[in-house]
């Protein structure tokens, strides 16, 4: 038998495999549920774009569900996000990724950053 030492180990852990890692597992599973979602909500989001804009009467439904959908991504994009932080938190307690710089702007979007729609770009089937 070998001899059996009872000093610790000073090398650091290496990291688990990402299939035994249950705080990147939960990433995976948060971000595929979110996708999902946020699909769903984005042909929703199409048909009621294109359905307001053939009917204008419907705009201040069109509104209120836009109001609705907006919120409710915001909701489901934290969350991601939250879990990411965590899974990164979990990976290296001493390294960590800023996301403030990068959201910083979010909300703050100049003309520049936005897209004009393009009739080509259209969910419905």
């Amino acid at each position: 038998a070998a001899p059996h030492s009872h000093h610790k180990s000073i090398a650091p852990r290496p990291p688990l495999p990402l299939k035994d890692n249950p705080t990147a597992q939960s990433l995976i599973a948060t971000h595929k549920s979110i996708m999902s979602k946020l699909l769903q909500m984005l042909q929703h989001e199409m048909s009621l774009v294109n359905d307001t804009d053939a009917n204008r009467e419907n705009i201040d439904q069109y509104l209120k569900e836009l109001d609705n959908i907006s919120c409710q991504q915001l909701s489901l994009l934290s969350t991601l996000r939250e879990s990411l932080m965590s899974y990164n938190a979990s990976k290296d307690t001493n390294r960590s990724i800023t996301w403030q710089d990068d959201t910083s702007k979010v909300g703050h979007l100049s003309n520049d950053d936005t897209t004009d729609y393009d009739d080509s770009f259209d969910l419905r089937d």
